[in-house]
């Protein structure tokens, strides 16, 4: 029974008398067109009866809206007219073109100007063939509509003017229309002199009560007026079931606040795509009245009920359970979704001081598994076989505490649930489709979308090509069960039964859309569909609006949500996506304005998303911020696991020690799960290191590293044995040395060991039988790619047989994959075998012109083709993988003529152009971080070295071609040309000898091996530092100084262009200079460094003496 005592809040609320004031009118049409079906079949007119089809739910959805506005909404009966064609409705009742004119009437005439008319139809709405004299486009339809060759002749309702011109003769203050029909939008086409339709000038703050009480006249359309609108299924169109929902749910989340038109078109985007897009504008007349049409709630309407419930909160709660932010079933296999709230109920009534806390908290892991042993052993009475077997199954999975029991686990569910699987049949209707499940066995009338969905997930962890399917008829049956249900209440009259939105399944089929995109970007390779997936169960998930800790479990799933749909877009290459979203949930994670911490701070979300964000970075060679990151990530694990952190000192994570220690209180943390993530972040600052030119630091990195990962998987054997976790550290194993090998493999070609490269594949290989099939297969072809690289490369243990052998292995794997891989694998499987293959057939043949196509041309074909294939914007492995190979193209692959040589070289270039650009620019802005220096350009030298090489053997014609890989070798930008012409002067290192370029305008253009004049590296340093530069070899010094003595007064003083600055070789542009003094104590004579650095200049003296 309703309080008779109202709140401060209510009072405010209806107390001001405009909101109170006049009757709210309501004429709701709702037109099947059932009875019209017999005479259409009987009659000889074909393209009628196709224009005029049956509908489902029309004459439902005004219902619906009547049984709401009239039960919870000020609406009074008297005032609430309702025309359908539902069986049984009286003649006087039905929506013919008549009985709509008659209500329509009867409203303008007894309306008044303080009143609100609120119009609804639901039914057909056709595109005319030609636009009608009165200028209609569309014709909104009444059951008796006069049809003729499809097209409606007579008792129908025109868009945009028709159905205007009627409702303009309404006097009341405030009228909404609402369409739900095909090209419903084309009401806003409607463009006289005195007024039309348009978009609002601000959408916000709508719900001003000025607004509320000013005159308004709003529409609002299902779809565009190209589009179609969808007739829905179980009991109301697509729309209407929204329009409802909000209806409900609105007045629910803000205490019975007015429900604005624009709060409603809110509410409503949240269910629709761009197939039909909802849309509300207003009617703007001279006078500028731009009014807000609002439903009121009555004071004593109960809207509680529409709230989150304590089983849909529990199910909130168990969104997101990951310890590392991985796939759930990856680490809580057993926390299946049939019984996943029953787990996280028993798990809250042990822990009463997190279930009493006002701030959202994440399950904890250990917990959780006690309670689903719990609630997995506690059998009922009358249980249903299915619900035994979901015990049974959740039993099974927990109990696998090794891979192989795993397996074994999933292949018996599998085998249990796969006769069960209901069968679908799709109807086909006008406006939408209608899922319909079939029974095929005694049993299966209980299998629920939750069993389907655990058989989905099943599939996909055993790598079944089948989880797509069952993944997409768990989604349907999903949306079956969240339709509302109704349950008699003996309490309550047959007029007013008790309704329940079950957002249980709601909540459940956001979890499930999160789940197939786990496997569309993973076994299937169908990242662009993935991301859709996320996108769509984050939509799902807003589309229920939470208050205090409700909230909270909301945002962590959003922001593994949209980590996961940035995951989706690297795999793919679409960095511009990939960034906004991690941005998105790092925002999530920050302090608010109001200096509340949000929920997701400080936890391992919080960690994954800012090592999500390394990666991402990682992966667009922006390697600085990836190694920030990645210790940001740390330090948030370092709380996590309550030890303190030796540099926590530092207020910035940017500064902080590398990675080669770990933290203070390490041994006696049993926190495994932040253990493996905080040695990932550890693997990726030494990958950091690698991409930077640090090889030897990076090697010393991951050595340590590899003991230490050694170390944590052996304490956590004798503690634990989580099968999800150490699968974990199996692969960190594995992981940690292949990429060591890498270190020795792509590393600087003057301090790698090819021979080190081999151990370290071959000890990651060790490891590679404990994991899944599919991993499992992969894991071992890359790293056989791997080593047959290192073999093919010249070197004392060269084996060019056993390479091809290895490669042999790893094709026939990477073929049964193709077309469903990406990143490393594809670059390794696409490039490896043609690189062993061009270096083997340099090491039998010198005569590789002789043949009409070899290997070296096919390894040629396969990079242009590959380049072409990852566009712009590679993943990091695969522009590796393109720099390698195009190295040994040029450097290995023997002979070539000048034209080829030139070509290959461009292309080596062409992938470390793309590296040091570092995808900045990419999203189309004029970015000033285009003229930072890239973080790569240590690690490209070797690349740059290379082409540099090839170009100096074709001669002083390359001059210009070398001066810009010296520019963009050294400087780490890419190079322009300046506006002017002048003088250019650069030195070079290669091969530890200076080399000179000099291009002179209209004048010479030189490379000088300066080794020949005497002049080593040292020297040339020397004189960079020094006030004694070197002389200039005499024919350049001539030429240099006629072009400064014909130029000097055209352009001022004539000054060129000295470049020999270079980090990588040691030219640095300041240096601490140093003096010798004599110790007024002892008189022994000491170097002093200067406090102060001094600028270098050019070694080479540029005018003669």
């Amino acid at each position: 029974m309703a309080s008779s005592i109202r709140s401060d809040a209510e009072d405010e609320l209806f107390s001001t008398k405009s909101l109170r004031g006049g009757k709210n009118w309501a004429i709701l049409i709702g037109v099947n067109y059932t009875a019209r079906q017999d005479e259409l079949r009987d009659g000889g007119d074909q393209r009628s009866r196709e224009a005029l089809p049956a509908l489902s739910n029309a004459a439902n959805d005004a219902l619906s809206i009547a049984d709401i506005l009239t039960n919870y909404y000020e609406y009074d009966a008297d005032h609430v007219i309702v025309l359908t064609d539902d069986k049984g409705t009286a003649a006087e009742q039905l929506p013919t073109k008549s009985n709509i004119a008659r209500e329509l009437l009867r409203v303008s005439k007894e309306a008044g100007d303080k009143d609100t008319v609120f119009f609804f139809f639901a039914g057909h709405g056709i595109k005319l063939e030609s636009q009608s004299t009165s200028g209609n486009n569309v014709a909104m339809l009444a059951l008796d509509v006069e049809l003729q060759e499809g097209d409606p002749i007579g008792n129908m309702f025109g868009l945009p003017f028709g159905l205007m011109d009627d409702l303009g003769r309404i006097k009341a203050n405030q009228k909404l229309l609402v369409l739900d029909c095909c090209h419903s939008g084309e009401i806003f086409n409607q463009h006289r002199a005195s007024a039309a339709f348009q978009p609002t000038s601000e959408e916000s703050g709508r719900e001003d009560k000025n607004l509320l009480a000013a005159p308004a006249f709003q529409a609002m359309a299902s779809c565009r007026a190209s589009q179609l609108a969808s007739d829905g299924r179980d009991g109301n169109s697509k729309f209407t079931s929204a329009f409802l929902h909000g209806l409900r749910r609105l007045p629910a989340q803000n205490q019975k606040s007015p429900v604005t038109a624009h709060a409603l078109l809110r509410h409503l985007k949240g269910y629709f795509d761009e197939s039909q897009r909802p849309d509300l504008r207003s009617l703007i007349d001279p006078s500028g009245n731009e009014g807000e049409f609002a439903f009121k709630p009555r004071r004593e309407a109960e809207f509680k009920k529409f709230l989150v419930e304590e089983l849909e909160e529990a199910y909130l709660r168990g969104m997101v359970v990951s310890r590392q932010g991985s796939w759930w079933f990856e680490e809580c296999p057993w926390f299946i979704p049939s019984i996943r709230a029953e787990m996280v109920q028993i798990y809250d009534s042990q822990e009463a001081v997190s279930r009493g806390s006002t701030v959202a908290d994440l399950l904890d892991a250990e917990s959780l598994r006690e309670a689903a042993d719990l609630a997995l052993r506690e059998w009922k009475d009358g249980e249903s076989d299915v619900a035994k077997l979901r015990r049974k199954h959740g039993q099974l999975l927990l109990d696998a505490d090794s891979g192989k029991k795993l397996r074994e686990a999933l292949a018996e569910i599998e085998a249990d649930l796969d006769p069960l699987l209901p069968t679908e049949k799709l109807a086909e209707i006008s406006r939408g489709k209608v899922e319909s499940v079939s029974p095929t066995n005694s049993m299966d009338k209980a299998l629920k979308a939750a069993d389907v969905h655990l058989l989905a997930v099943v599939k996909h962890s055993l790598g079944n090509d089948e989880a797509e399917k069952i993944y997409k008829q768990a989604l349907r049956m999903y949306a079956l069960e969240m339709q509302p249900t109704k349950s008699d209440s003996p309490t309550q009259t047959a007029n007013n039964e008790q309704v329940v939105f079950n957002y249980s399944r709601k909540i459940l089929m956001a979890l499930c859309r999160v789940d197939f995109a786990q496997y569309l970007q993973g076994e299937a390779k169908q990242h662009k569909l993935a991301a859709e997936q996320y996108q769509l169960a984050r939509r799902e998930i807003k589309q229920i609006t939470f208050d205090g800790k409700q909230k909270g479990y909301a945002d962590f799933f959003m922001t593994f949500a949209f980590c996961g749909e940035a995951d989706a877009w690297i795999g793919i290459n679409r960095w511009k996506q990939a960034n906004a979203l991690l941005d998105q949930a790092k925002t999530l994670a920050e302090t608010k304005h109001d200096g509340v911490l949000s929920p997701v701070a400080g936890h391992f979300l919080e960690a994954h998303v800012y090592r999500r964000n390394a990666w991402c970075k990682m992966m667009q060679w922006k390697i600085k911020d990836a190694m920030c990151s990645f210790r940001k990530s740390n330090e948030i694990l370092v709380q996590r696991m309550n030890v303190e952190d030796s540099e926590s000192e530092h207020d910035d994570a940017c500064t902080s020690v590398l990675s080669d220690e770990l933290p203070a209180g390490w041994e006696q943390s049993k926190d495994y799960s932040s253990k493996v993530a905080f040695l990932h972040n550890r693997h990726g600052i030494a990958m950091g290191l690698r991409f930077q030119g640090d090889t030897e630091g990076a090697a010393d990195e991951y050595r340590q590293l590899t003991r230490d990962v050694e170390s944590a998987f052996s304490q956590f054997r004798s503690d634990s044995a989580d099968a999800a976790i150490e699968t974990q550290f199996v692969i960190r194993t594995i992981n940690t040395q292949e990429r060591l090998g890498d270190c020795n493999l792509f590393g600087n070609p003057e301090v790698r060991d090819l021979k080190e490269a081999l151990d370290d594949y071959r000890r990651a290989m060790m490891r590679v039988h404990l994991l899944r099939d599919s991993a499992r297969d992969r894991t071992k072809a890359a790293l056989l790619y791997k080593q047959a690289l290192a073999l093919s490369l010249p070197s004392p243990f060269t084996d060019h047989e056993l390479a091809m052998q290895m490669c042999q292995v790893a094709d026939e794997i990477y073929r049964s994959s193709e077309g469903k891989t990406g990143g490393l694998f594809d670059a390794l499987g696409t490039l490896t075998t043609l690189c062993v293959q061009a270096c083997e057939e340099t090491t039998e043949s010198k005569t590789v012109l002789a043949r009409s196509t070899s290997a070296q041309d096919k390894l040629r074909d396969c990079i242009l083709a590959y380049r072409d294939k990852v566009g712009t914007t590679p993943h990091r492995d695969q522009l590796e993988l393109c720099l390698f190979a195009s190295n040994i193209l040029l450097k290995y692959a023997g002979q070539r003529n000048k034209y080829q040589t030139l070509a290959d070289a461009d292309l080596l270039l062409s992938f470390c152009r793309i590296a040091l650009e570092s995808y900045q620019g990419s999203d189309g802005t004029d970015s000033p971080e285009r003229q930072e220096v890239s973080d790569a350009v240590k690690y490209l030298r070797p690349y740059f070295d290379t082409a540099m090489h090839a170009k100096m053997g074709l001669g002083d014609s390359q001059v210009k071609e070398m001066l810009q890989i010296q520019a963009e070798a050294t400087l780490g930008t890419l190079d322009l040309k300046e506006k002017g012409v002048r003088p250019i002067l650069a030195i070079y290192v290669l091969d530890d000898k200076p080399y000179l370029l000099v291009d002179i305008p209209r004048s010479l253009s030189r490379c000088v091996p300066l080794a020949e004049s005497y002049y080593n590296v040292e020297m040339v340093r020397n004189a960079s530092y020094s006030e004694a530069k070197l002389p200039l070899p005499d024919e350049i010094q001539d030429a240099l100084s006629s072009w400064i003595k014909q130029n000097s007064t055209a352009y001022g003083t004539a000054k060129p262009d000295c470049r020999w600055c270079d980090t990588v070789r040691g030219f640095d542009a300041h240096y601490a200079a140093t003096t010798t003094v004599i110790d007024s104590t002892t008189g022994e004579e000491k170097t002093v460094v200067e406090t102060t650095s001094r600028s270098g200049t050019f070694p080479f003296e540029l005018h003669r003496p």
